[in-house]
This record gives structure tokens, C-alpha cells and sequence, in this order.
């Protein structure tokens, strides 16, 4: 090789060292083959060789061992791993649960475990390093890039043999040329001639080394790119599985969520067992004493039935007694003061529902018939008078809207009323008790109710009756939050006149509630039956927007004068219909005049704009009740038994 240049040799033996490398890895790989480990392969343990190692394998590790393949740290103690047999490295790694990934061609340095064979053949790390010769893939370590670098050179030194056989060729050629033009020349010596012929056969036997090698290159390079052509499919098989091993990591993670929901929804589920076992054994605790309770209850609607048969009884006595009356005289039921005192049990406290300016109003069983009894001061004169008077006026008069006074007690100056469970209107607005607000509809049905009362009153022949102090505490509520009008103790009786004048009474001095009472009659202490419109007058107002009473009036009327009637509304009663309520508002206004000679007429003006407003609320009323002028409105059996008995269907005076 002495006549070769030396561009030449060196491409020769670059080609020598790698084809030694070659050789070397395909002897590494047929050492492989002898190599056995302990591989756990369907869950059974054996021996077998590397060379035969699977996707899925569990391969048993320890000290001194070397990595057969590429894996998962699967489980047992950390290994300490010599990665400079793939890498260069000299500083060993721990290899745990936290950093899992292992390398074919790895030693075990110390430590045992269990790996998952995750990569076998070329596709592992060294066969790659066998297989992989481009540039930039993704599977290249240290090792890889240097084998790479010495294929590109060779590839470069390839190129200049081939720039030198080029050359050559047209070296030949020229001399060729050269030969052929001066062969009718006579060279100057023969040596000359032989040097020629000896450097033409050099060239020969040059140009076919050349061409073998050129040829054993082809063949090496059709070599390398099969390898090529493998390793690039085994990237594409490797890839794959990458892929399916994501989706593998997906379809796990979901399913762990899945199991992770079902188990909060298990205990859920379990929490709501033992509530609903907590719960059931509290309703079985719970029907346990609803059945005693419904036993007790059952005995005691057997003595409701049997006291009410008593009641009925002594009903059917009383209004028999009541008969033989005929109210012909200004008398009603005498009762005594023992039976009083039992009626009161000796007039308890606890039973006291009231106290007025007559007296303390007591709660009572009188002949097993509730009622309210009524008993004068022991030292007041002026109550024995209006103990009187209230027992001729409420004898001699009945009305579905004046209350029923029962009976009398000359002993201890007392009154037997029905009794009325709903309390006074005053309470009512006021919401004692947490009792619930009036509605519009029943606030509209009770002043109808109210005005009815008052006509009665006004028009009773031979004797009209003035109240003198209507004010919200003297209006009694029953059952059906049905008005009554009580405390006639400062009424007056008089002779209704024939002509058009009104009745009147001169008093000494003026007597009734402020706020109420006639303005006109504190000044000339003369009360008329306008005296009692003007405080039906105040009460509207109070129904209406549920204030005091003091300047209600003049509250009213600035309101509605700015255009801001709403305002002073009650809402609490619900929605009043505007039209309704402004004409109560202008008609209340009127009433409350201070002047009594233009204040409105009850029949004519009055009951005109209030009938047709308390029907159109009863119609549209959650509950039945009230009365009116010409039928019968409440039920038989809320309406005292003595009405009942002198039939007392529309307005009836007994005198």
C-alpha cells in the first residue's frame, strides 16, 4: 500500500475499525444468548435466557446482576445502579418506586427487586445502540451519538475515495491521450517506457482494489440501511406500544376515579343507612307514644261526647227556661254567688282575661257553658249605675252583632256574657299573642258589621240607643272573627222623636275615651247618635291603616291630598284594591268631621258605599261569616242558643 495515497488508507482502515465494531456488538449479542436469569412468567418462577425475555415479564434482580432489559422498578428494596457502561457516567443512582426506570446493560451495584420488562430485542437501550445510526433520534445516549458521528465520517471518507477514483480516471484518461498522441514519437529511453508500463499496471491493480472496496462499501451500506430500515420500524412498534401503554395509564386512572367514587358513594350510602336506622328506631319510639297518646285521646273524645249530651241537655233546659221569659221584662238569669265563685273557681287569676273600667272580666263553666262574667268594682257608685244600664239595654235587644249577656248577679254585681275566644279588635291589631294580622277582607266585613250594629242601634223604636264610647277594645271577636259591640255601661236610651229632629242627652259633663270621643260633644256635653258615627269614623281609619288613633285623621287626609294614599296603607292585611279602600278612606274622613251636622247619614250615605264593599269582600273571603240586613249568614250552630230560640233572623227589639 505504499503507491496509495494516503487519503486512501486512511478511508481503508476507518472502514477496518468499523466493520472490528460490527463485529464486536454481534459477538456481545451472541454472548447474550448465554445469559440466564429468574424470570416469574404466569405467575410461575423459571430460569431462562435473556435473549428470550417477553413484554410483561417480572425478571428478579440483586447484586452483581446486570440489566437484561428495558423496565419498571416493580417492587422490593432500591437498587444502586452503574450507569457508566451506558452513559459515562461514574456516579451510581438509587433506583426506587419514586425514580422506576431501568436500562438494559445496567449493573446492580446493591439492593433486590422485581422488575416489569418493558422493552426486549433492539428496541431496548443497547440493541439500540446496535441499530440506531440517525441523528437526533430520540433514543440516542452517549455511546449511540458516537457511533453515529464515525458512520457520518465514514459516509464523508466514502465521498473522497470516490473524488479520488474520479481523479484517477482522468489521470488515466490524460495519459491514455498522452500515449496515444505521442506514441509515432520515439520515447528517449526504454527505461522510461518500463517506469510507465509498471505505473500503469500499479494503477490497475489499484483501480480494483478500489473497486472491491467501493463494492464491499455498496454491500455495507445496503447493510446498514436494512439495519435502518429495522431499527426505524422497531421505533415505530416502539412508539405503538408508548401508545397503548398511555392509553393503558388512562384507562387505569379511570378506573381508579371510578373506584374511588363508588367508594364515596358507598359511604355515603352506608352514612345514610345509619341515619335512616336512627331515624326509624326514633319513629318507632315515636308511634309507641302516638299509640298511647291516641288511646288517651279516644277516652277523652268519649267524655267530650258524654259532657256534650250533658250540654245539650242543659241547652234544650235552659232555652226552655228561656221560653217561659219570653224577655217580656228588663230581667235576665239570675245566678248566684256560689255559682260564680265555682264558675271561677272563686275568681282565679289565672282565669282573668280582662280588666275594664267596670271591672275585672273572669273566664268561666257556667252549668258547663263557657263564659264571661263581668264584676263591678266594690266601691264604685258610678258601676252600679252602669251595671244597669248595660242590663236594660242588652235585654231589652238582641242582634247577631251585639254581644249576649246571658245572665246577672245581683249579689256580687256581676254580668254573664257568651264568651267570645278571639278577644277584642284592639288586641287584634295589635297582634296579641302572635296572633296572626286581619285580613283586608275581614277588616272590610267587620266595619260593615260594625255599621250594621249602629243602624240597629240609632233606628230602634220606641227607644234609640247611643253607645257613647265605640272604640276597638268594646268590639268583641268570636269564633269566626265575627264583630260584637260590648260595654253599653254609658249608653243612653231615647225617645226616638216623630218629627226630623234628632234625639239628644244633655250630660253634666262629657264622658267617653280620647281620641274616640266626639269632638263636638266635649265642648257642649251634649251627645247625639252623631256622636257615635264619629268614633265609627276613627275606627275605619284604624282599620284601614292599623295606627293610633291619635291624628289618624289629619294622617290620612294630608296622604291622600299629596297623591300618597298608598302610604299610610296596612300592608300586614295584604293587598287592599285601591278603588275599595280610598272610597272607606273618604267615606271614614267624613264620619270624623269635627262638626256633627256634616258628618254622613248611617242608612242613606253610610251603609250606601259600605254594603256593596262588604260584599264584594265576603265573596272573595277565605272563611264564612259576618251578617247582613237581609239573610241569615251565620251558621246555627255559632249563634246563642236564646237566639236561636226566639228566632231572631233579622233585627228583633224587645222592649
Amino acid at each position: 500500500m505504499e503507491g496509495l495515497p494516503k487519503g486512501i488508507v486512511a478511508s481503508i482502515l476507518l472502514v477496518m475499525f468499523v466493520m472490528a465494531s460490527w463485529v464486536h456488538f454481534k459477538d456481545w449479542d451472541r454472548e447474550k444468548r448465554n445469559f440466564f436469569i429468574q424470570v416469574t412468567r404466569n405467575r410461575c418462577r423459571q430460569k431462562m435466557s435473556i435473549y428470550d425475555l417477553l413484554l410483561g415479564d417480572i425478571v428478579h434482580l440483586s447484586k452483581g446482576d446486570l440489566v437484561p432489559a428495558d423496565g419498571l422498578f416493580f417492587s422490593g428494596f432500591p437498587l444502586l445502579i452503574d450507569e457508566s457502561s451506558l452513559t459515562g457516567e461514574s456516579k451510581p443512582i438509587i433506583v426506587n418506586s419514586n425514580n422506576p426506570f431501568l436500562l438494559a446493560g445496567m449493573k446492580v451495584q446493591d439492593g433486590a427487586c422485581e422488575m416489569l420488562v418493558t422493552t426486549v430485542g433492539r428496541r431496548t437501550w443497547r440493541g439500540r445502540l446496535m441499530a440506531t445510526h440517525l441523528e437526533g433520534g430520540e433514543d440516542e445516549n452517549p455511546n449511540q451519538k458516537i457511533l453515529t458521528r464515525i458512520l457520518q465520517r465514514n459516509k464523508e471518507q466514502i465521498g473522497e475515495l470516490k473524488e479520488i477514483l474520479q481523479r484517477e480516471r482522468k489521470e488515466k484518461e490524460q495519459l491514455t491521450r498522452e500515449i496515444k498522441e505521442n506514441k509515432n514519437e520515439k520515447l528517449q529511453s526504454e527505461q522510461d517506457k518500463e517506469i510507465l508500463t509498471r505505473n500503469l499496471e500499479r494503477n490497475e491493480e489499484e483501480i480494483g482494489e478500489l473497486k472491491e472496496t467501493l463494492e464491499r462499501e455498496r454491500q455495507e451500506k445496503n447493510q446498514l440501511s436494512e439495519k435502518i430500515k429495522e431499527n426505524e420500524l422497531d421505533k415505530v412498534q416502539g412508539k405503538q406500544v408508548k401508545v397503548d401503554n398511555d392509553l393503558l395509564r388512562s384507562q387505569r386512572d379511570e378506573y381508579i376515579n371510578q373506584i374511588q367514587v363508588e367508594n364515596e358513594r358507598r359511604l355515603a350510602l352506608e352514612k345514610q343507612v345509619s341515619g335512616s336506622e336512627l331515624v326509624i328506631k326514633d319513629l318507632l319510639i315515636k308511634l309507641a307514644s302516638n299509640r298511647d297518646c291516641i288511646v288517651s285521646l279516644q277516652a277523652d273524645l268519649y267524655n267530650m261526647q258524654q259532657k256534650r249530651d250533658n250540654l245539650v241537655r242543659l241547652v234544650k233546659e235552659l232555652c226552655t227556661q228561656i221560653q217561659k221569659m219570653h224577655f217580656s221584662s228588663s230581667t235576665a238569669l239570675e245566678f248566684s254567688l256560689q255559682e260564680l265563685q265555682q264558675a271561677t273557681q272563686y275568681f282565679s287569676e289565672s282565669l282573668k282575661i280582662g280588666e275594664g273600667g267596670f271591672g275585672p272580666v273572669y273566664k268561666g263553666s257556667l252549668r258547663q257553658i263557657t263564659v264571661a262574667i263581668k264584676v263591678l268594682h266594690s266601691q264604685s257608685r258610678q258601676g252600679i249605675s252602669q251595671f244597669r244600664q248595660e242590663i236594660t239595654v242588652l235585654t231589652k235587644m238582641r242582634h247577631p252583632n251585639l254581644v249576649t249577656l246571658i245572665g246577672a248577679c245581683s249579689e256580687s254585681s256581676a254580668l254573664v256574657y257568651e264568651y267570645l275566644p278571639n278577644g277584642s279588635l284592639e288586641d287584634r291589631l295589635n297582634c296579641v299573642n302572635n296572633t296572626p294580622p286581619l285580613t283586608w277582607q275581614a277588616r272590610t266585613r267587620i266595619i260593615g258589621e260594625i255599621c250594621l250594629a249602629l243602624i240597629f242601634l240609632h233606628s230602634n223604636k220606641p227607644q234609640l240607643v247611643i253607645h257613647g264610647d265605640l272604640k276597638p277594645e268594646n268590639i268583641l271577636l268570636d269564633t269566626n272573627l265575627v264583630s260584637k259591640l260590648s260595654d253599653f255601661g254609658i249608653s243612653r236610651l231615647l225617645i226616638q222623636p216623630d218629627t226630623d229632629t234628632t234625639a239628644f242627652f244633655e250630660a253634666s259633663r262629657a264622658v267617653g275615651t280620647i281620641f274616640y270621643i266626639d269632638p263636638e260633644f266635649v265642648q257642649t256635653a251634649i251627645l247625639t247618635p252623631k256622636s257615635d258615627i264619629y268614633s265609627f269614623g276613627i275606627i275605619i281609619l284604624r282599620l284601614l291603616t292599623g295606627k293610633p288613633p291619635k291624628n289618624i285623621a289629619r294622617e290620612v287626609q294630608d296622604a291622600m291630598r299629596d297623591g300618597n294614599f298608598l302610604s299610610v296603607i296596612d300592608v300586614s292585611a295584604g293587598t287592599w284594591p285601591f278603588e275599595q279602600a280610598k272610597e272607606l278612606a273618604e267615606i271614614a274622613l267624613r264620619c270624623a268631621k269635627v262638626t256633627g251636622s256634616k258628618r254622613p247619614n248611617l242608612v242613606n250615605q253610610v251603609w250606601a258605599v259600605v254594603e256593596p264593599l262588604m260584599k264584594a269582600a265576603t265573596c272573595v273571603e277565605p272563611r264564612s261569616g259576618g251578617s247582613d240586613l237581609g239573610e241569615e249568614s251565620i251558621a246555627s250552630h255559632f249563634i246563642c242558643p236564646t237566639i236561636q230560640v226566639t228566632g231572631l233572623k233579622y233585627f228583633i227589639a224587645l222592649s
